[in-house]
């Protein structure tokens, strides 16, 4: 439930439950986060800065140059498993900034099952995309 002065006012209703789920992700995430960031931190990435907004296509992305991630929203909706993926793989393009052989190589050290994970993210949620 949510509770604003003037009932009437959705844009309030919907800016104070944004800024709820905002948060929820910054802490699942961020806790997600700070659990597989040492694994990394031995290839010399630095503990990126994460953020969080909508995105219409991509679950991720990275700017490693900047030293930050930023995850999709929705992905909150998503296991927490395929969650550790996404981060993972954004993780794995501070040491790889491609998607070639080598990335994946190294994404697999991480988690060999990560094509499961995708998978199941992509086919139950990917429609689901702002």
């Amino acid at each position: 439930r949510v509770r604003v002065k003037d009932p009437e006012d959705f844009a309030l209703k919907r800016r104070c439950v944004e800024r709820y789920l905002d948060q929820q992700c910054r802490d699942v995430f961020g806790e997600i986060l700070k659990e597989l960031y040492p694994q990394f931190r031995r290839y010399g990435v630095p503990m990126p800065v994460l953020r969080v907004r909508k995105m219409k296509t991509r679950w991720g992305s990275c700017l490693p140059a900047k030293g930050v991630v930023t995850l999709n929203r929705r992905l909150i909706e998503a296991p927490r498993g395929c969650v550790e993926s996404v981060i993972a793989h954004e993780l794995c393009h501070f040491v790889y900034p491609n998607h070639s052989a080598q990335f994946y190589r190294f994404l697999s050290i991480f988690l060999p099952d990560w094509k499961e994970r995708k998978q199941i993210l992509d086919q139950n949620y990917a429609a689901r995309l702002y």
